[in-house]
């Protein structure tokens, strides 16, 4: 199996969890930190604020992929087993009938994190200034 191949299948797998991740928040057995987690990895990719910015080589975007890496290894080890498995038959069936709706739920997802980089910000500048 050529390297490619193999980054492939890696990202094929990485994308299913992602998307079970996503079914799982809204999972009611879900507990609240491993929505918060969920929560914490999408708004750290989508952020334009990085640990190392992404204008630099290769660096710029293994940060991003390593936090990623964490967020779904531990994300899956704290969700419960009947959130987990109903999550991925979800993401799962999801995936093969078409993405309805991707494009507006990223919108949304972006919005989120802009508001809430936004409020953040606000509340900083507040505890500086005032």
């Amino acid at each position: 199996m050529t390297i490619f191949r193999k980054l492939g299948v890696w990202v094929g797998l990485i994308r299913l969890d992602v998307v079970m991740l996503g079914f799982a928040f809204f999972h009611p057995q879900t507990p609240w930190y491993v929505r918060g987690l969920c929560l914490f990895g999408v708004a750290y990719v989508l952020s334009p604020i990085d640990l190392i910015p992404d204008f630099v080589p290769v660096l710029g975007l293994m940060d991003d992929a390593l936090v990623m890496t964490a967020v779904i290894w531990l994300s899956m080890r704290l969700l419960p087993e009947t959130a987990r498995g109903e999550s991925r038959a979800r993401a799962e069936h999801w995936l093969q009938t078409g993405k309805k709706g991707l494009l507006i739920t990223g919108l949304l997802a972006l919005l989120f994190v802009v508001v809430l980089g936004g409020g953040l910000l606000y509340l900083l500048w507040r505890a500086l200034m005032g």
